[in-house]
């Protein structure tokens, strides 16, 4: 028998499947990454603005060679480039309901501002520093300030859309916003009339139920529940990762459907009885 050939292979399906294949490994790849860098952004922001402030802030008050000689191209694209990024962390800072919740909506309304003004101050110098370099140098080219004034596009287009990204969470879709901060206070939250349950919370210290408890606090350095999941899952790769047990418990509410419990157990795979432990499910 003779083998057909898979329609993959033949030039007209592979000429024609070219966009499709283009399209899917667009829609695979692109809203991974972009959910990818978004996580990252809400991860290090608290500690990205504070740290580009500081930097902007410190070459206005000290006197450095970028104020005495004109800058290079180079040094201006880097602070610009700083300016965005400290000015889009404390965006995040400013619309995150994470960061809302933690802080209120005036910390990150002060670094935000703060941030503003010391980016459009850089954007400004950028800006003189470029016209004095062309009065200076009238046998230029004229490429080189068609790509200056390019690049400046590029730098105002990316101010805008940080406003563009503020201005959509405060005034055009502020409910997306708020409706991801719980409204209840900390605490432990269980069937009280349940026998079991309250058997067990009675063998739970209260003071070491929540986290803004005096007896246990909660990490100074690691802000809003990203930080905490995140950082010490990179901070701690190298400890010896556990052997999860993965058990099945099917759904009373929704028919057919199961939710996965992972549980780890003790190296030895035995249980301690004088050290038990609770398992959550939140």
């Amino acid at each position: 028998l003779e083998q057909e050939s898979s329609p993959s292979l033949s030039n007209n399906n592979t000429h024609h499947s070219l966009p499709v294949l283009i399209y899917t490994l667009y829609k695979q790849v692109i809203p991974a990454l972009a959910a990818m860098s978004e996580l990252w952004l809400r991860l290090f922001a608290f500690y990205v603005t504070p740290f580009c402030i500081c930097y902007l802030i410190h070459l206005e008050i000290v006197p450095t060679t970028r104020q005495l000689l004109p800058p290079t191209r180079r040094s201006e694209t880097f602070v610009l480039i700083l300016s965005l990024s400290g000015l889009l962390s404390a965006s995040v800072l400013f619309t995150d309901p994470l960061y809302v919740h933690e802080f209120g909506r005036s910390f990150g309304a002060v670094l935000f501002g703060t941030m503003c003004l010391l980016t459009i101050r850089q954007f400004l110098l950028a800006m003189k520093h470029e016209t004095t370099s062309s009065i200076r140098n009238n046998n230029d080219e004229e490429g080189s300030a068609k790509n200056s004034s390019f690049r400046f596009w590029w730098y105002g287009l990316g101010f805008l859309l940080v406003f563009y990204q503020v201005i959509y969470h405060l005034i055009l879709c502020p409910e997306q916003t708020l409706a991801d901060i719980p409204q209840h206070e900390p605490g432990l939250y269980y069937d009280k009339t349940n026998d079991i349950m309250r058997a067990i919370v009675q063998h739970w210290p209260q003071n070491t139920r929540t986290y803004d408890s005096t007896y246990l606090q909660k990490t100074p350095w690691t802000i809003t529940g990203d930080s905490r999941t995140g950082i010490p899952f990179l901070v701690h790769s190298i400890v010896p990762r556990p052997r999860y047990h993965r058990v099945w418990v099917s759904s009373d509410s929704d028919t057919g459907e199961a939710n996965a419990l992972d549980i780890a157990f003790p190296p030895n795979g035995r249980l301690n009885k004088e050290m038990p432990f609770y398992i959550l499910l939140h």
